[in-house]
């Protein structure tokens, strides 16, 4: 499994967003509301990680909140990614709130294409006083262009696919 720079990834994006928010959240709903956005920051190649939220800055740091069960899944990739497993709703709603909490009073960009409403609700009574703002298409345009990473991946399914005929 090829480590990502769940970092570098995330610059990409906030080149997107711009000088719009120094912060965005992705919510991962449960299926079939999966936010692909959460699996390109992250890099994680397996795993639901259904009802995780990941809190991203500008200044490189990245938070993920996910249940105990997807805990593991998260540890095995090594990025540079500041973990929080929990038991149970309750307990990551809280544990978002935490994180919320620490300074977070400026807009907040989200991936409003893949949000559920349930998770926006989630978001929106955590992070009080900060403007939330959709920026769906920068995180589109941000996957859009391909690392080198993801273009050994497509050149390796396409040797694959090649040597099925």
């Amino acid at each position: 499994m090829a480590k990502i720079d769940s970092r570098k990834r995330a610059e990409r994006i906030f080149e997107q967003i711009g000088d719009a928010a120094d912060t965005f959240v992705l919510a991962n709903g449960t299926e079939p509301h999966i936010d692909a956005s959460f699996f390109y920051v992250t890099g994680y190649t397996y795993g639901l990680f259904e009802g995780s939220y990941l809190v991203v800055e500008k200044n490189g740091n990245l938070s993920l909140v996910t249940s105990l069960v997807e805990e593991p899944i998260a540890r095995a990739f090594g990025n540079d990614i500041e973990i929080f497993a929990v038991g149970d709703r309750d307990q990551m709603v809280s544990k978002l709130g935490s994180i919320a909490r620490k300074s977070f009073k400026k807009p907040i960009a989200l991936n409003s294409a893949e949000l559920t409403y349930s998770s926006f609700l989630q978001i929106k009574s955590n992070f009080k006083g900060s403007k939330l703002l959709d920026k769906s298409e920068a995180f589109e345009s941000a996957r859009m262009i391909k690392d080198e990473s993801e273009i050994a991946l497509i050149q390796r399914a396409c040797d694959i696919a090649s040597g099925i005929y």
